[in-house]
Order: C-alpha cells, then sequence, then structure tokens
C-alpha cells in the first residue's frame, strides 16, 4: 500500500488483516477493527469494482457484523462478476449457517468445495459444514467434515471434536 494505496487487492488483505486483528470469536468482533476493515475494503471496491475478492470479502465483512442482508448483496454483486464462483457459494454458505438455514448451507459448502483452490477457503468450507451439522446434531457428520478440516493429529481418534474449538484448540468441556 505505501507503493500505490489504491491498489485494490493489498486493500483487500489489509481489510483481512484488520478484521482478523479484531477477533474476538465468531460473535465477538471488536468494532473498531471492523470500522478499518470496512473502509478499506470500501477503497478497494472504489479503486476496482470488479475485483471479485474485494465483494467476497465485503460479503465477510457483513457477515462479521451480522448483516445478512448486506452479505447477500455482495455476494450478488460478486455473483455479476464471477458468476458461480466457489468463493461465492462458500460466503452463502457461511450466510446460511449463521442465519440457521442449515440444509442450504451444507448444499453450498458441499458446492464450493470441489472448486476451492486455497487451502484457507477448504478449510472454511470444512468449519461451515462442521459447524451446520452440529447445529443440525448430526454428530457423525460433523465428526467427518472437522476430521477433513485438519491435518492428521495422533491424538484426534482419542479425543473427539465436540472437544475442540475451532479457533484454540481444546475447549473448557475437555479439560477436567
Amino acid at each position: 500500500l505505501r507503493l500505490d494505496p489504491a491498489h485494490a487487492l493489498s486493500l483487500v488483505e489489509a481489510a483481512w488483516d484488520e478484521a482478523r486483528l479484531g477477533y474476538g470469536s465468531e460473535q465477538n468482533w471488536h468494532p473498531e477493527a471492523l470500522a478499518r476493515s470496512r473502509s478499506l475494503i470500501e477503497r478497494a471496491l472504489k479503486s476496482d469494482p470488479q475485483l471479485l475478492d474485494a465483494w467476497i470479502e465485503a460479503g465477510y465483512g457483513c457477515v462479521r457484523e451480522r448483516d445478512f442482508d448486506c452479505a447477500r448483496s455482495r455476494a450478488s454483486e460478486a455473483e455479476k462478476i464471477s458468476p458461480g464462483a466457489p468463493e461465492i457459494r462458500l460466503l452463502q454458505a457461511n450466510i446460511a449457517r449463521r442465519e440457521g438455514q442449515l440444509k442450504e448451507a451444507v448444499a453450498l459448502a458441499k458446492e464450493a468445495l470441489p472448486g476451492l483452490q486455497n487451502k484457507y477457503e477448504k478449510v472454511s468450507a470444512y468449519e461451515t459444514l462442521t459447524d451446520a451439522y452440529k447445529q443440525w446434531e448430526d454428530y457423525d457428520a460433523a465428526d467427518r467434515a472437522y476430521r477433513l478440516r485438519m491435518p492428521p493429529r495422533p491424538w484426534l481418534s482419542v479425543m473427539p471434536w465436540r472437544f475442540m474449538d475451532s479457533s484454540s484448540g481444546l475447549s473448557d468441556a475437555a479439560i477436567p
């Protein structure tokens, strides 16, 4: 950004970094970090309104703020640029899961998975599946999705995913 303050992709990356710095939990993001992230995304969209990544990150920004109408609007704009892109399906899966539309979330995440190229996005799709199946109380499916998103770990076979917290490892339930 020092070389080109209007470089759209760099602005998107900076927006993601800002959001990540503000992470407390899925329901608890620091408002100042979200505002900084939103500002960077707005600059990216102004600089390059055809950049798919900017619309996707804008959608996730809306999800973080629990503004699902905004998130769907951003996904719709992304759809105009790259119809059917797996990254859009993943965003839509995340929106659906957070709104409790679990069947739709699972279908969209499964649709997205074969086309996702980057490891982070694949992990996100498996996390979406794991969380949706847990909410659905299909614990066997949740366990399978969880194991697919994680690298093999020897202790995983004796410690089920129910005792894991996706952001930090062991949950309080796993600690006696």
